[in-house]
């Protein structure tokens, strides 16, 4: 018993010093304000769909949003896009085979506004996870040369997208992937999802994912995930993890082994999110996840449930 008193408090003593660690050097994103004397387009009359902006400060944009059964949340995702301050992005919905009215709802977000496209979802492969098949759908149909893949339960500040394309230009990085605002209401949501973003900043060196050349060294949110189009190609995109339920950490890996450069950013002030709604719901969205998450080893993940226990 001593000595397993010793190896938890060592352990724990490791993770408050990562915590500490990282917390400073955490890039904790603020609002930018667009320095321009460019037009914006607002939520108002658009020209045509990409049409590139003047200021080659600002790249063209696809916002890329897979949808299954999103009639809840896709109204208010579509209107905080639309509402974004950045001068030069298309939306593109891809409705995944819905049984409700998720496109339907899209498109009447948007008032025909042309920045905003639905597509009916193809049927699907036999090899491949539903999201990541949604999610390479709509990497071939965007325009952008900036590729942000994102949830439809993500709500938009105004100033988010000019903000991420700031850091993005200013990190250069290959991909630079966001952590929302965790919203949650039921017991059961806070005791488990707060427990995501802990494990990235209680057990991974966020100077080590960045300058690391490691790929296990990498973590990812697929809530928000900004790649310039050249880097998405050439780490495989969502065509190289088809299999994996992981599919955004293992994107991160993608990008850190082809020898890209990989940032993580704090977007609490930019985006939130409310991922599950009760209990049942939050332990079946992590349950789909979990043994990925511990290697597919039943070894690993019992270790892991008894020291966290």
């Amino acid at each position: 018993m001593l000595i397993y008193t010793f190896f938890v408090s060592a352990v724990l003593l490791v993770m408050l010093v990562i915590a500490l660690t990282n917390m400073p050097i955490f890039p904790c994103l603020r609002p930018a304000i667009l320095q321009s004397t460019e037009p914006t387009w607002g939520v108002h009359a658009a020209p045509g769909l990409l049409e590139r902006s003047l200021n080659p400060e600002f790249p063209t944009v696809s916002v890329l949003i897979p949808a299954r059964n999103e009639a809840k949340h896709i109204q208010q995702a579509v209107g905080g896009l639309l509402a974004q301050t950045y001068p030069s992005h298309e939306i593109i919905v891809l409705d995944d085979h819905s049984d409700d009215d998720t496109g339907a709802l899209a498109l009447a977000a948007a008032h025909n506004d042309p920045r905003l496209n639905v597509f009916a979802g193809a049927a699907l492969p036999g090899d491949w996870m539903g999201k990541n098949w949604a999610c390479h759908q709509l990497g071939q149909l965007a325009k952008g040369e900036i590729l942000i893949f994102t949830d439809a339960d993500v709500r938009w500040q105004p100033e988010a997208i000019s903000t991420l394309i700031t850091e993005w230009q200013r990190t250069q990085a290959a991909l630079l992937t966001v952590w929302p605002r965790q919203i949650t209401q039921s017991w059961g949501e806070r005791l488990v999802v707060p427990l995501g973003v802990f494990a990235v900043l209680a057990y991974l060196p966020i100077r080590l994912a960045h300058d690391g050349p490691w790929p296990l060294a990498s973590a990812a949110n697929g809530q928000c995930m900004v790649f310039s189009r050249r880097a998405y190609q050439q780490c495989g995109g969502h065509a190289a993890v088809r299999r994996t339920v992981l599919e955004d950490v293992r994107l991160a890996q993608s990008i850190k082994a082809a020898g890209l450069r990989l940032r993580l950013a704090n977007g609490a002030n930019l985006l939130e999110a409310r991922m599950y709604e009760d209990w049942p719901t939050t332990r079946n969205g992590y349950a789909k996840n979990i043994l990925a998450g511990h290697g597919n080893s039943l070894v690993f993940l019992a270790l892991s449930t008894i020291f966290h226990l």
